[in-house]
């Protein structure tokens, strides 16, 4: 059975594509990635390749040229999301990769949509302290935090891009209020 690592679209296809779509081929991928053994789930990085200084090798690369189908990289959620969409969208130096991963991601992702994603990777540790997820959203995440508390790193970034793959978008479920008569509100 072929990878689905290999049966990637064109670029220029990719970049047609609806931003729905686009994040569930991302997500995709990075599935792929996990499963061909291509990526490792690591947390507080967002993106390592084993002994390679990218920055001071080529920081005008395309990514997308070093991120060959036999490369191997650790990563975390916002990390893989990043890879995975440079490999597929090809359009990603070096030296902007390195930058800011959540504004790299804008055209797939929102902003609050990558902060969360973050968010439940790390289990709300180590994410930019100046970040703010949506207060409607914080009980939820949390929720969703303590239900993982113990998978492993790669079994979170699984359940994350399953989420991904199966909504078009990450959804945190919401959590339900309950009412002063004891019954949980809708």
């Amino acid at each position: 059975m072929a990878s689905e690592t290999q049966k990637r679209c064109s670029p220029a296809a990719f970049r047609r594509k609806s931003a729905r779509a686009r994040r569930v081929a991302i997500a995709r991928d990075v599935l792929a990635q996990l499963r061909d053994r291509r990526l490792t789930a690591q947390s507080g990085k967002w993106f390592l390749l084993e002994g390679i200084n990218l920055l001071e090798e080529n920081p005008d690369a395309q990514l997308s040229d070093i991120l060959q189908d036999d490369t191997h990289y650790s990563a975390c959620a916002i990390g893989s999301l990043l890879v995975s969409a440079t490999r597929l969208a090809d359009r990603l130096t070096v030296r902007a990769a390195t930058g800011f991963a959540i504004e790299s991601l804008r055209p797939h992702f929102s902003q609050e949509q990558s902060r969360l994603i973050e968010y439940v990777f790390e289990c709300g540790d180590g994410v930019v302290e100046s970040w703010e997820l949506p207060r409607d959203q914080i009980g939820a995440a949390e929720a969703l935090v303590a239900k993982w508390d113990g998978k492993t790193l790669e079994e979170r970034l699984r359940a994350i891009m399953r989420n991904i793959v199966r909504n078009g978008d990450f959804v945190v479920p919401r959590s339900r209020a309950i009412t002063s008569k004891g019954r949980r509100s809708s």
